[in-house]
């Protein structure tokens, strides 16, 4: 039995990754709207969308907007086009390695406060409540939903695999087919601009893992392109893994498990734990 949470499954759907193009908010604030007053601690986004509960608005910590190396975007362009009405024309609001309920779509409104937004979608969405909240009924009660520690802001270390695909067949029918190699691959991501250092994947439940071989896109020759008075590495985007195993190692695999680790020697839990959303 699994209990029912009132959040739905994304299964490893809920990510991409895309060349933007805009103005960092940092210089929009410092540049244009005159400066800050001391007193500013929060910046507000909402978009125009009109829905149930009002429009979809959040916030961000004045220092994340302000610190340069979070590379904070208005963007008008996606991939070298003009946004189209899926993804937030006319601007939408970017916030790199951060959960999408940050990254308002049809921005209209930008406010400097000295509070959280007072949106109804930003406390009520993109947060992890820890198990013992049970339900919607308990959350309200008790006021988990205003409480700013389970607010998702910076994406936690993940990975997925892409091939094969779920329901593919491979043969292992006669000795030609187990002498060869099928390519195992996937993709892998994370928050804080943390790189992803190792992937590895378990053909046993994880008695043994085998590690291998990592692409990251921000390394490649035609995606070095800075205009930072101190050039960095980012690693803001998904990077993408793969490994060729014997098809004979495969005859007694019940199962294939994947897990990524970062720059800090974190990685991903074996087990999930249950939450509200």
């Amino acid at each position: 039995m699994h209990k029912q949470s009132i959040g739905f499954n994304w299964g490893p759907g809920a990510v991409s990754t895309a060349v933007w193009k805009g103005v960092l908010v940092r210089d929009l604030l410092l540049n244009i709207c005159g400066g800050l007053q001391e007193k500013a601690k929060f910046v507000c986004f909402d978009g125009s969308d009109k829905l149930p509960n009002g429009t979809y608005g959040t916030s961000l910590s004045l220092e994340r907007v302000l610190n340069p190396m979070n590379d904070v975007l208005i963007a008008y362009e996606m991939n070298g086009a003009k946004l189209t009405p899926d993804h937030g024309f006319p601007v939408r609001l970017i916030v790199p390695g951060v959960i999408g309920g940050r990254m308002i779509k049809y921005l209209s409104e930008i406010t400097v406060t000295e509070v959280r937004s007072d949106s109804w979608y930003h406390y009520h969405d993109n947060r992890v409540l820890p198990s013992i909240v049970s339900d919607a009924d308990m959350a309200k009660r008790e006021q988990w939903w205003t409480r700013p520690e389970y607010t998702i802001n910076e994406l936690n270390i993940n990975s997925a695999i892409a091939s094969p695909a779920h329901g593919s067949a491979v043969s292992i029918s006669d000795s030609q087919a187990l002498g060869k190699e099928i390519t195992i691959s996937g993709y892998a991501y994370n928050g804080g601009c943390k790189k992803i250092t190792r992937v590895e994947i378990t053909l046993d439940s994880g008695k043994s893992w085998l590690v291998s071989d990592l692409d990251h896109p921000e390394e490649r020759p035609e995606f070095r392109f800075c205009t930072d008075p101190f050039p960095r590495q980012r690693y803001w985007c998904w990077c993408f893994w793969s490994i060729k195993v014997p098809v004979r190692q495969l005859l007694k695999c019940k199962d294939i498990h994947v897990r990524a680790w970062d720059s800090t020697l974190n990685t991903q839990p074996r087990d999930l734990n249950w939450n509200l959303m």
